[in-house]
């Protein structure tokens, strides 16, 4: 973090304080502009996630479990209006996008420039549907059947590398 005593010292020039003056009021007031009429505010984090196969008739879930790292975005607009994604994912890199509450996921993925693979995860952390190998700048829209809590994006191929499946579990645990 920086130090911000050097921008507040008598002595200090009238510009570095007025950018000291102007950086503060921005932080004040960026999280008050995204949330209105009683929306949560758009939340960018780090998080590990989890998929684990779904138990066996006799319970077991074998040894394959997949750990990503997450960069999760919690709020009411997934994809923002000129959001333009172009970051290629890692084997062991994911995205998350987190409802505030289950809803059909409606994806506009015209500004998505790599292919991805999607899943869509109900409130349990069941992993409900699945899309392979999503076109990159697709005008299709992508649509899920049932409501969902979260949609998760991995690198294209993933599911079928690693044979992901409907009834899988993928849970988002905080990073401390």
């Amino acid at each position: 973090m920086p130090n911000l005593k050097q921008h507040c010292h008598p002595g200090a020039d009238g510009n570095d304080t007025i950018k000291f003056l102007f950086i503060i009021l921005l932080l004040v007031l960026a999280p008050a502009a995204q949330a209105q009429d009683g929306e949560t505010p758009i939340i960018y984090a780090r998080a590990k996630l989890v998929i684990t196969p779904k138990p066996d008739q006799n319970g077991d879930t074998g040894d394959r479990e997949l750990d990503y790292i997450a960069e999760v975005q919690q709020g009411v607009d997934m994809f923002p209006p000129g959001l333009i994604i172009e970051k290629q994912l890692a084997d062991n890199e994911a995205v998350v996008f987190i409802y505030d509450k289950n809803r059909i996921a409606d994806l506009n993925l015209r500004n998505l420039y790599v292919s991805r693979d999607i899943l869509f995860v109900d409130e349990r952390g069941n992993i409900t549907e699945m899309i392979p190998h999503v076109t990159a700048r697709s005008t299709q829209p992508i649509n899920s059947v049932e409501k969902v809590r979260k949609v998760v994006q991995l690198a294209a191929g993933s599911i079928k590398k690693y044979n992901i499946r409907v009834g899988d579990k993928a849970e988002v645990f905080n990073q401390e």
